[in-house]
């Protein structure tokens, strides 16, 4: 059994929360009704297997398949120890190391906002 002091102390160590971004990009889902009201009436009629070849014909992800990082997300251990990434799919960051990405750079962008910020 853990003293409470060792359970304050593990928990202190611990980051409190995790800032995470998922973009599981575009998806086959209902959510096409409000742009594409006759492709949803169709799908309405189609098997999942049916809706899962013209999501590939189409070049989008499955309602499963654009779920699946968000769900992950809420449950991996790599991305607790990797806060503040973009992932593009289970266990795949965004490469975001790029020459504007830099600390001069946030705090111009910052200041900037801060200064619009304020004149509203």
């Amino acid at each position: 059994r853990r003293s409470p002091r060792t359970i304050h102390v593990a928990a202190a160590t611990r980051p409190a929360q995790v800032a995470a971004c998922a973009l599981p990009g575009r998806c086959a889902t209902q959510i096409v009704r409000y742009e594409l009201p006759q492709r949803a009436a169709q799908r309405l009629t189609m098997s999942d297997e049916q809706i899962e070849k013209q999501a590939q014909t189409l070049g989008l992800r499955t309602a499963a398949q654009g779920s699946a990082l968000p769900v992950w997300l809420a449950d991996s251990s790599e991305a607790a120890q990797t806060p503040d990434t973009l992932w593009l799919d289970p266990s795949v960051p965004a490469r975001l190391d790029v020459p504007w990405r830099s600390e001069a750079a946030a705090n111009k962008l910052w200041d900037l906002t801060s200064s619009l910020l304020d004149s509203a």
